[in-house]
């Protein structure tokens, strides 16, 4: 038996690992202390998971742009962007009423420069269209979700 740990005061397998009483109580009421900050609640997105959506802006420039990357999203969102020809090469322009199905969704993930609320960013799937198959992430503004 451990010098360290006074028989009968801890259960038999931490008694074997040779610890201090002090030392087994503060590790358990740490870990109990730690388990609820662990446990993040996740913002929820707008537009579930599995729905379908048409991509549409709004009635000046109806055309969406989707982004191969949800980083890159993030940062047009955000005005990151100077130069039209590095926004081309990593988007396509979707017509509008072009029908996705969405696959992923971040919550508050894009930023607009012009406006106080965060948006999401959607991972949609083009199943319609001349741009049928193709994966990207577009904002969530320009998602509106097909009733049917």
């Amino acid at each position: 038996m451990s010098p360290c740990v006074p028989a009968g005061t801890a259960p038999r397998f931490l008694r074997r690992l040779g610890l201090p009483v002090i030392i087994i109580i503060a590790l358990a009421t740490s870990a109990l202390a730690v388990a609820p900050l662990s446990a993040r609640t996740e913002a929820t997105c707008a537009t579930a998971v599995g729905r379908r959506v048409t991509l549409q802006s709004d009635a000046a420039d109806p055309d969406v742009f989707v982004w191969d990357a949800r980083p890159r999203l993030a940062a047009y969102a955000a005005g990151g962007w100077d130069s039209a020809r590095e926004v081309l090469a990593h988007t396509l322009l979707a017509n509008p009423g072009t029908i996705a199905k969405v696959v992923a969704c971040a919550a508050g993930a894009a930023h607009p420069r012009y406006g106080s609320a965060a948006a999401d960013a959607l991972g949609v799937k083009i199943v319609a269209g001349p741009f049928r198959g193709h994966f990207g992430w577009v904002i969530s503004t320009d998602a509106r979700e097909l009733t049917r």
